[in-house]
């Protein structure tokens, strides 16, 4: 089984589905299979989903706007209906661009003209539908998990679960930023690929050649749908005319469980979360501080207490738990800077762009003289040389083949990539242990995953195994097996038939 080096074609779209159409529908098929109550009896679900419908109708009495949008290049065109907000779909879904705000408001999206058939379960009381919960603790590395082990009690019940796993780490892409990597997580790509290669960037093929900047923290400059390639797994959910959902920063726990006792026609299957704490406290005090640690014990809380929620309503068997991070951190010092004026000196008045940092992308004046830009390259390149290892200096044709961050026109001619512990932000290279990322899940991927053994590694906990590592690429790909959606999804950069080791 190898990674795909080439986007997989998306398979054919079934001959009931009309994916052209953007009109509302609610006449989609659905399988209601019977199921058994933990005393053995036959259930019916549309019977037991009435039995909450008539509680909860009232909260769709609701006012919605709906805006138009853009969309990527191969993507449809379309609008979305918000309970309460009207953004721009790709960064609704994702990220808003306050950094305590990232991911927005409860979004129910449309259905179409047919639905694919899907099982229907039950708690015992109730119909639901496979649920996946996708929870991001951005900037939480893997170390955590036994350097605070005293602060994570709830993560260490839940990996030690029999219906629980966490794996070794998760390897985010590079470069090891928020935006990046979130848009990785959701749609499967390499940044090359879905197109938001930093947090800051500048596209000089904008807007049909006019050029643009990304700017995460400026709505005005990262708002417009034309940055963000690819489909997210969201938007896989609504063409099937199913439901999703994504949190707002609180009260989250409460949110995603008032969701879950929505009934079987109104409640989400995929809901995604953001949980920024750990990575501004890291930002504003080091990965190592107090601040790191209170955030650690507040989010570990936040796990324990959906966990309780979700067996509460005895769920456990229909909703699988899935917590993961963006990317880790690592120390930085003011003694530790790379200052490409003093490498360039005069060189720096022809520089007309810089992308990202601390890995930073240069755009030198396209007007220079061939012989010039060599010049500069050569000088940051011998500067690296002479560096012992601090940075590296690589051009889009010299940019490790690893990285898969060459081909898209965004990302700039030369880049300058300072090691571990160099530069001013906590994001590095993504092969250094404590840029990694995490992975839990509970619920019954977990126990299916157990049950092969496929993959497992010992921990160092008598019976409590661990999950090899692996990229956050797959992630996209898990959801949609989770949701029954993987005969749909399009294509990705994710290894081709990696889940499907566990999961029929």
């Amino acid at each position: 089984m190898s990674s795909k080096s080439k986007l997989r074609a998306p398979p054919p779209p079934a001959e009931t589905l009309d994916t052209r159409s953007s009109s509302s529908s609610d006449d989609g098929e659905e399988l209601v299979m019977a199921v058994r109550h933990l005393e053995g009896e036959e259930s019916d679900a549309e019977e037991q989903d009435s039995l909450l419908r008539s509680e909860t109708d009232e909260r769709e009495e609701r006012q919605t706007w709906v805006l138009e949008h853009s969309l990527g290049p191969h993507r449809r065109n379309g609008r979305i209906t918000i309970r309460g907000f009207s953004l721009p779909k790709p960064l609704f879904y994702l990220l808003s661009l306050l950094p305590t705000l990232i991911i927005l408001n409860l979004i129910f999206s449309r259905s179409i003209s047919s639905s694919p058939r899907h099982p229907t379960l039950s708690n015992g009381t109730h119909a639901y539908h496979p649920t996946t919960l996708l929870i991001s603790l951005d900037g939480f590395r893997p170390p955590y998990f036994s350097s605070h082990a005293d602060l994570l009690p709830n993560l260490h019940a839940l990996a030690s679960h029999p219906a629980g796993l966490r794996a070794e780490s998760m390897q985010p892409v590079f470069p090891s930023l928020t935006f990046p990597n979130h848009w990785a997580l959701m749609t499967g790509l390499y940044p090359e690929e879905h197109g938001i290669i930093a947090n800051d960037f500048w596209d000089p093929d904008f807007k049909g050649g006019k050029g643009g900047q990304f700017v995460y923290t400026d709505e005005s400059k990262s708002w417009d749908g034309e940055w963000w390639k690819g489909e997210p797994v969201w938007s896989v959910v609504e063409k099937m005319g199913r439901k999703a959902a994504n949190l707002a920063p609180s009260p989250k726990v409460d949110q995603i469980l008032q969701w879950l006792d929505l009934p079987l026609s109104h409640r989400p299957e995929f809901i995604a979360s953001y949980f920024p704490e750990i990575d501004q406290a890291g930002h504003a005090h080091g990965p190592d501080s107090e601040e790191v640690a209170d955030a650690l014990g507040l989010l570990d809380g936040m796990v324990g207490d959906l966990v309780r929620g979700l067996e509460g309503r005895n769920l456990t068997g229909v909703v699988d738990v899935v917590i993961v991070s963006d990317h880790g951190m690592t120390r930085t010092s003011n003694d530790r800077l790379i200052f490409l004026d003093d490498i360039l000196g005069e060189g720096m008045k022809d520089i007309e762009h810089k992308d990202g940092w601390p890995s930073v992308g240069i755009r030198f004046n396209p007007s220079l003289p061939p012989s010039t830009l060599s010049a500069h390259i050569t000088t940051l390149q011998n500067a690296a040389t002479q560096s012992n290892g601090t940075f590296g200096v690589y051009t889009r044709e010299s940019m490790p083949e690893r990285w898969h961050f060459s081909k898209s026109g965004r990302i700039a001619g030369v880049w300058v990539v300072p090691t571990l512990g160099w530069g001013v932000t906590d994001h590095v290279n993504n092969i250094f242990p404590d840029m990694q990322a995490i992975f839990f899940t509970r619920g019954p991927l977990a126990r299916a995953l157990r049950k092969s053994g496929v993959g497992l590694v010992e921990s160092g906990e008598p019976g409590v195994p661990v999950l090899q590592s692996f990229k956050n690429l797959e992630i996209f790909s898990l959801c949609t097996k989770l949701l029954g959606l993987r005969d749909v999804e399009p294509g990705h950069n994710g290894t081709e038939g990696f889940w499907e080791r566990w999961l029929v």
